[in-house]
């Protein structure tokens, strides 16, 4: 089973201009939050179903405003030390997108998550 929990938010451009914005508090974020957990949860648990993995594994990834993938990398990781699965983890994120596009309350052009996946 596979439990994606995001762990940090942030980060937005707005106005064409790197600032931090504050809209983690929001009911549409919080929203928006739970979709990207249930469809990551979703494809990496469908990826992992045959295998012997187990682990945690941390990633970094950033969405831009329509919901596409601009980028994943892993940035933590607790397990046997395996590559495989922390390929498994990023191949989770990158068929999970694209995501839904941001709701119209989130105003910025592309937002930085991070997400810790845990395989059992």
């Amino acid at each position: 089973m596979i439990f994606p929990t995001i762990i940090s938010s942030f980060k937005g451009a707005y106005n064409n201009r790197n600032i931090t914005v504050n809209i983690e508090n929001t009911s549409e974020y919080q929203d928006y939050l739970q979709s990207i957990r249930n469809k990551i949860g979703m494809v990496a648990d469908s990826l992992s179903r045959n295998s012997n993995l187990n682990g945690d594994i941390t990633l970094s990834f950033i969405l831009f405003s329509d919901g596409s993938l601009s980028s994943v990398e892993v940035i933590g990781w607790r397990s046997s030390g395996d590559k495989k699965l922390q390929e498994l983890a990023k191949e989770a994120v990158k068929k999970a997108s694209p995501f839904e596009p941001f709701p119209a309350t989130l105003s910025s052009e592309k937002l930085s998550f991070a997400v810790t996946l845990s395989f059992d």
